[in-house]
């Protein structure tokens, strides 16, 4: 599956060296929580809070078709444990989000596949460096727009590397001049690892929340 995140980003990138594209820039903001098997409360252990900024770039083509490129970048992880356990003595640093997919619409509706990429930026005191996480999950995706507003839902197939896998789901509403608020919601579940090789044995269920504001400059608005 890594092929495939390489490839869809690699022709992004040629795409938009030749054509004109549309342009997102903003900011985010998001909490996770983690519910125990016992209480279905979504918003029981909120532990983590993480502000960001997010850009997008989209490419419109051959009428129906769109290729569109996402990334987020945020001092705390959202799944902060993922690659420490929740006992790691190192804490991830930051975090790198990178979400390529190639859309196909049908008057209202639309479907697109794609990948979910991350980066952990872990301190590394042994190498005075950083060790660097990463992780792949392909995507599938299904929405519908309506009068400035789109509705989505994605699903995330499991990263063979993490065991994550879940689902998110997302709305939009545009505003004038540009604005475009949106809110997501992800279901996630991963193991805990560290570097020494350890697995846990059972799943992690957490719940991610974000808000974001973005502004778009070029195309169609």
């Amino acid at each position: 599956m890594r092929k495939l995140f390489y490839v869809l980003t690699i022709l992004f990138a040629l795409a938009v060296s030749a054509s004109a594209q549309t342009v997102r820039v903003g900011a985010f903001a998001g909490f996770t929580t983690a519910p125990d098997h016992e209480s279905p409360n979504l918003f029981q252990d909120t532990r983590r809070l993480f502000p960001g900024v997010t850009a997008s770039v989209e490419l419109p083509f051959a009428k129906r078709f769109a290729f569109k490129v996402t990334g987020e970048a945020s001092r705390t992880p959202q799944l902060p444990s993922l690659f420490t356990t929740d006992e790691g003595e190192h804490k991830p640093s930051a975090e790198v989000r990178v979400f390529p997919r190639l859309e196909v619409s049908f008057g209202r509706f639309f479907g697109a596949a794609g990948a979910d990429g991350f980066y952990h930026f872990i301190p590394n005191p042994d190498y005075e460096s950083y060790s660097r996480s990463f992780g792949i999950n392909p995507t599938a995706t299904a929405g519908i727009r309506a009068g400035g507003n789109e509705v989505s839902f994605t699903y995330l197939f499991r990263d063979k590397g993490t065991d994550l896998y879940g689902y998110r789901g997302n709305i939009f509403r545009n505003f004038p001049r540009g604005i475009q608020a949106g809110l997501e919601f992800n279901r996630l579940q991963y193991k805990e690892r560290n570097r020494e090789g350890y697995v846990d044995s059972y799943y992690e269920t957490d719940n991610v929340f974000k808000f974001s504001v973005t502004k778009s400059f070029g195309g169609a608005k």
